[in-house]
């Protein structure tokens, strides 16, 4: 049979795309035996792009995605955010990359569009590894960024935000900073 090993220190969300990934490559080649040495070809392999893609369409249905894109893209008259990926990909429970590669995979990001995310920070959630804050444990990233878009809009004051969060005046200044950064439109197709 087959045995998968996954990696305790990823997050959750890297874990179960890694997977999901090698389920691919079970139902694929179950009866050829292969050893992958990680960065050792320029070019991925057939095998793992195929893998790759696998996963995502697996664990991104195609059509749940493209409503929920639609439904972001009107209500942001056209011009999605890098918050708005985040908040599918915590939707789906997968990594932001996950989440981009898909989106460029449907036609509905630029490519590139991963590149531009990876060049800014992420929020605290999706950094493995380290410690985050106490506020960013009681609310969800969503409410997050609702929160951050509310306050950049001028909808909330930083009292109001501070209260939201469940943290101190500062606090809630520099969750908002952080999280505001994440509001600029990204390169997209249209509504593909």
């Amino acid at each position: 049979g087959a045995c998968v090993a996954a990696n305790r220190r990823q997050s959750e969300a890297t874990r179960r795309v890694a997977i999901v990934h090698e389920y691919g490559h079970f139902l694929t080649q179950r009866f050829r035996a292969r050893v992958t040495l990680a960065g050792h070809h320029e070019r991925r392999p057939k095998q793992e792009r195929l893998a790759d893609a696998f996963s995502r369409a697996f664990l991104i249905p195609a059509a749940g995605l493209r409503r929920r894109f639609h439904e972001i893209y009107r209500s942001r008259e056209g011009t999605p955010t890098s918050a708005d990926i985040y908040r599918l990909a915590h939707f789906y429970f997968v990594p932001v990359e996950t989440m981009t590669l898909r989106l460029q995979d449907l036609k509905l990001l630029a490519a590139g569009t991963l590149r531009s995310l990876q060049r800014s920070s992420p929020p605290p959630q999706e950094e493995e590894g380290k410690q985050t804050r106490s506020a960013d444990i009681i609310v969800p990233p969503r409410y997050l960024f609702l929160a951050a878009e509310a306050y950049e809009q001028g909808d909330l004051s930083e009292e109001q935000l501070a209260r939201l969060l469940h943290v101190d005046r500062l606090e809630a200044r520099r969750l908002a900073d952080r999280y505001a950064s994440f509001l600029e439109p990204l390169p997209h197709l249209g509504a593909a």
